[in-house]
Formats: structure tokens, sequence, C-alpha cells
């Protein structure tokens, strides 16, 4: 108490604002939105709730997708490029 959350009497205040989170995750199955599986996808919604709770509301989410599929080196390869570009953003970011 009083490091990530507040209590007053509007109820509970994350305190963690204006920070990122990048969250890079694996996941055997593909739930990308607009795909037949999305509505399937709890982890992106459950932690943008958990992390919202505390403050930490500007939240990336990198998705390792196929894992357990034969389109994983594909997956891979993209989820990398991702990382890559999410990095040099923000380094660009923080330069400026």
């Amino acid at each position: 108490m009083g490091k990530t959350v507040s209590y007053g009497k509007d109820g509970p205040r994350g305190l963690l604002e204006r920070k990122k989170v990048i969250i890079i995750a694996s996941r055997g199955g593909a739930y990308e939105k607009g795909s037949p599986t999305a509505a399937f996808d709890f982890q992106e919604p459950y932690l943008r709730v958990v992390f919202g709770f505390v403050g930490l509301t500007d939240v990336i989410f990198l998705h390792a997708e196929k894992q357990m599929k034969p389109e994983v080196d594909a997956s891979f390869a993209a989820v990398t490029a991702q990382i890559g570009r999410v990095a040099r953003e923000q380094n660009h970011a923080i330069q400026h």
C-alpha cells in the first residue's frame, strides 16, 4: 500500500502513472484481433486490467503466437522484428 496503489474517498488510485510497460508473451495458438479465436484471448485483457489498477495504462503487447504450430519459425521471426522495432522507437523516444 502506498507504493503502487493509494485509497481515498473516491476509491483506489494507481500510483505508477506515466510509465510504459512492454509485455513479450508467447502462446501456442493465435488470438490476434479479427481472428476466429480472438474472443479466447484472456491474457491481454486480464493483464491490462491488472496493470491498469496500479496506474500502468501505457502497455504494449508483443505476441509470439502459433508456438505449437508449423508456423512457429515465421511467428518467431515476426515477433523478433516487432521487438527490434519497438526497442528502436523507445530508444528514440528516450533520447528526444
